[in-house]
């Protein structure tokens, strides 16, 4: 989920095939967009400069349906929606640089982040890989993928330009800086799931943590990490403030 510059919340409804929103003083959340026919299973959001949202469609649900590439959608908040990256393996979490001109994205079936120019209409271009964290490449079959490094699943950017990545595979989150380096990492409890930087001073890491392989049990945690640079670009931090 995310935030429209106005508070409004938006949220991917993965089985509904809908992004949801609430604004603020409403209590429910109600439709703002029915991807029906565009998506397959939209998984994460991020909201970016004049409130495009850019959308990964995982394109199968892991464990029950065989492996089927994703892709990427943006939505425009006059509900327009239309696909704009597509064959992406479990496409994942996203960030977007201050700038608004460029877009990260995790693969988690390919191990790696990899990155978009932005246009000026919202359309993406030069896909690249800005860091593959194996040499496995792209892997369809489930278990196999499980015995990897990294499957990156929830990003956050910081004002250095450095992306902190959760990974599910692995009780740690790690800094990639821009060029591709690991640079830091925080040991956690036990694996990644999703990571922001917030906090008073946009300091403070919050990762939300489980047991990939036992979602259903109640092992879920939010851990947080003091870090020496702050939160910037997509998703806002400061939204709020």
């Amino acid at each position: 989920m995310d935030f429209l510059s106005d508070g409004t919340a938006v949220l991917a409804a993965a089985f509904d095939r809908k992004i949801l929103m609430r604004r603020p003083g409403e209590s429910e959340f109600s439709t703002f967009l029915d991807l029906d026919g565009i998506a397959t299973y939209p998984n994460e959001l991020i909201v970016g400069p004049d409130d495009r949202i850019y959308i990964s469609d995982s394109g199968f649900q892991v464990g029950a349906e065989p492996y089927v590439s994703g892709r990427l959608i943006v939505a425009e908040t006059d509900g327009n929606a239309r696909v704009v990256s597509d064959n992406l393996p479990f496409p994942n979490g996203l960030t977007i640089s201050p700038d608004g001109r460029i877009l990260t994205v995790g693969e988690s079936f390919a191990g790696r982040l990899s990155r978009y120019q932005i246009g000026a209409n919202g359309a993406l271009s030069d896909h690249h890989v800005l860091v593959a964290f194996d040499d496995l490449g792209v892997v369809e079959d489930l278990e196999k993928t499980f015995t990897r490094k990294s499957a990156p699943d929830g990003i956050c950017l910081d004002a250095a330009g450095n992306v902190w990545v959760a990974n599910p595979l692995e009780a740690k989150v790690v800094c990639i800086s821009p060029d591709g380096k690991p640079i830091a990492e925080v040991v956690l409890s036990q694996g990644g799931i999703a990571c922001m930087l917030g906090g008073e001073d946009g300091r403070t890491l919050y990762v939300c943590t489980g047991d990939p392989v036992a979602m259903t049990e109640k092992k879920g945690r939010i851990e947080k990490e003091e870090v020496d640079v702050p939160s910037a670009g997509y998703p806002r931090s400061d939204i709020f403030v």
